[in-house]
């Protein structure tokens, strides 16, 4: 899947900014992008006993806690003042890191609305236990 893909580069470009900022050793951040890891590793497994849509719906929740997941790595690796909010046309100069400001702005496109999904999913059990 091309989000499968998506979220593989974005825990590159997380990698490449934890190392530009030397905390490559910090023995929680290595845990996190860890757990990163194996959590976009399980979003390939698919369960043929689930409907298509339903697998969606799943993938797409498990997609959010991995953007999630990823935005809270790069947060702590950076600090929140090294990771403002800079709306684009401004004439300052970027504070901290490029590549994190691009890896930020892409996680904040991704987001979507947890709650629409979770209703969808509610629904679609409902149904799978009429049929």
């Amino acid at each position: 899947m091309e989000e499968l893909k998506l979220l593989q580069n974005w825990l590159f470009d997380l990698e490449a900014v934890v190392t530009q900022q030397s905390l490559g050793s910090d023995p929680d951040i290595r845990n996190r992008l860890s757990e990163i890891a194996i959590e976009i590793s399980g979003l390939s497994v698919q369960l043929p006993e689930q409907s298509a849509t339903l697998r969606r719906a799943i993938f797409t929740l498990h997609t959010h806690r991995v953007v999630d997941q990823i935005m809270e790595v790069l947060q702590s690796a950076l600090g929140y003042y090294n990771l403002p909010d800079q709306p684009r046309g401004n004439n300052e100069p970027i504070i901290g890191p490029e590549l994190a400001h691009r890896l930020k702005n892409q996680l904040i496109q991704k987001q979507v609305n947890v709650y629409e999904i979770k209703n969808q999913l509610a629904l679609l059990i409902e149904d799978q236990k009429k049929g």
